[in-house]
C-alpha cells in the first residue's frame, strides 16, 4: 500500500480510554497467562492504530502545511494527548 492510501479516520478517544482501562482490568485479573498475553495484543492493536492515525496527521500537514484540515487534526491530538493518557 502507497503512502497516499492509507486512510486517516480521527480516533474516538473517549472509547478509547474506556477500552485502554477494560483492557487493563482484563489483564490484572486474568486467570493464566494466556489471557493476559490476549488482553495485551488487544491493547498494543488499539494503540498502534491511534499512533499512526496521528502519524498520519502528522506527516499529512508537513507535506502541505497549507492544509488546514490536519493542521486541525494535529491541534486536536495534542488536546487529547494533553488531556491524559489513555
Amino acid at each position: 500500500m502507497k503512502f497516499e492510501q492509507m486512510q486517516y479516520a480521527r480516533p474516538d478517544f473517549d472509547a478509547a480510554r474506556e477500552t485502554f482501562a477494560s483492557l487493563r482490568a482484563r489483564i490484572a485479573a486474568a486467570p493464566d497467562a494466556q489471557a493476559q498475553l490476549e488482553a495485551f495484543r488487544e491493547f498494543e492493536t488499539l494503540s498502534r492504530h491511534i499512533s499512526t492515525m496521528s502519524t498520519l496527521a502528522e506527516i499529512r500537514h508537513t507535506v502541505d502545511t497549507r492544509d488546514a484540515f490536519y493542521e486541525a487534526e494535529g491541534a486536536w491530538f495534542d488536546a487529547q494527548i494533553g488531556r491524559a493518557h489513555v
